[in-house]
C-alpha cells in the first residue's frame, strides 16, 4: 500500500462489481482507505444441475497427477462437493496441487490442502506454461462453465491428459434499470472489475441504458480482465500489480498518488476524447 498521511481514496465513489457474496473483502479494504462503496453485483454464481461428471472425478482423484486451480471459486465449490460426498480425505493423497496465485493458494491452505506450485505471474497462461512435469500426466481443472479453455489448450499442447470440469456456473445478474441508474447518478469515480465476466455482464446491463462508463476511471485486477474491457471500447486506467485484491487497491492508491491534477481525471479524459 502507498503510505500517506491523507487517504488517497478519501471521498472517492468506487463501484464494486463482484458477486454480492464475494464483495466484502474488496469493499471493506476500500472503505479502510476512505472510499465510498457502491455495490453492483453484475454476476452471480449458480450450481450445476447435473453432478455426475463432477462426482465421477472426485470419487477417483488418485488417477490425477495434478489438480489445477485458477480461482478461489474453483477451490470453494471443489471442496464443498468433496465434503458433501464425504471424500475430503481423498485430496490428501499423492496428487499435486497447483494454484494460479497467492489468494487461491491461501484458500487451499485454509482447507488444509498443501499447494505444490504457484504461478510466478498470476495468469492461467503462465500457470499452464510453467507447471512442471506434465507430459503424459493426468491433470484435473475444476472451473466455471464459461471458461474459455486456454489452460486446457496449453497443457494439452505440452502432452498432458487434461480433464476440465465445470464445478459452478457464472451468470449475469439481473438488476433493475432504476437501481443501476440511481447508482451511476450518485457520481461514480472508479469502476472496479475483478474478472472478465464482470466486465461483460456490466456492459450488457448498461447497453439499453446508454450509459457511457468511459466517463469513469476503470480499474482491473489483471491483464485478461483489462483486455476484455478494452475489447468493449473501455479505457483501462489501472491494472493491479500483483493481480490480487490487495494489488488492485495498491495500484489504485499509486494512481491517485501520481495523478493529482485535472489533466488526469476521467472528466478531462472524456471531455477531450475525439
Amino acid at each position: 500500500m502507498v503510505e500517506t498521511s491523507e487517504k488517497l481514496l478519501n471521498g472517492k465513489n468506487v463501484l464494486v462489481t463482484r458477486p454480492q457474496e464475494q464483495s466484502f473483502e474488496l469493499a471493506s479494504k476500500l472503505i479502510a482507505e476512505g472510499a465510498n462503496i457502491y455495490l453492483l453485483p453484475t454476476i452471480k454464481i449458480t450450481l450445476p444441475e447435473d453432478y455426475s461428471e463432477i462426482d465421477a472425478a472426485l470419487e477417483d482423484l488418485s488417477k490425477y497427477d495434478w489438480i489445477v486451480f485458477t480461482s478461489t471459486n474453483a477451490v470453494r465449490y471443489f471442496v464443498e462437493r468433496l465434503e458433501y460426498l464425504r471424500l475430503f480425505k481423498n485430496i490428501l493423497g499423492g496428487t499435486k496441487i497447483a494454484s494460479v496465485g497467492p489468494a487461491t493458494a491461501l484458500m487451499l491452505e485454509k482447507y488444509g490442502i498443501e499447494v505444490h506450485f504457484v504461478a510466478a505471474e498470476h495468469t492461467a497462461e503462465v500457470l499452464a506454461e510453467s507447471l512442471p512435469d506434465v507430459s503424459g500426466k493426468n491433470v484435473l481443472i475444476p472451473t466455471t462453465d464459461i471458461n474459455k479453455g486456454k489452460l486446457r489448450q496449453i497443457l494439452s499442447g505440452r502432452n498432458a491428459q487434461v480433464c476440465e470440469i465445470a464445478f459452478y456456473n457464472t451468470r449475469k445478474n439481473e438488476i433493475a434499470d432504476d437501481y443501476i441508474l440511481q447508482t451511476f447518478t450518485a457520481g461514480i469515480d472508479i469502476i472496479t472489475f475483478t474478472s472478465s465476466s464482470s466486465v461483460e455482464a456490466l456492459i450488457e446491463l448498461l447497453r439499453p441504458l446508454q450509459l457511457n462508463i468511459n466517463k469513469h476511471l476503470i480499474a482491473c485486477i489483471g491483464p485478461h480482465t483489462a483486455d476484455t474491457a478494452r475489447g468493449h471500447g473501455l479505457t483501462v486506467d489501472i491494472i493491479a500489480k500483483p493481480f490480487t485484491i490487495d494489488g488492485l487497491i495498491a495500484s489504485m492508491l499509486e494512481y491517485f498518488s501520481n495523478h493529482t491534477n485535472k489533466r488526469n481525471t476521467p472528466e478531462f479524459r472524456n471531455e477531450n476524447t475525439v
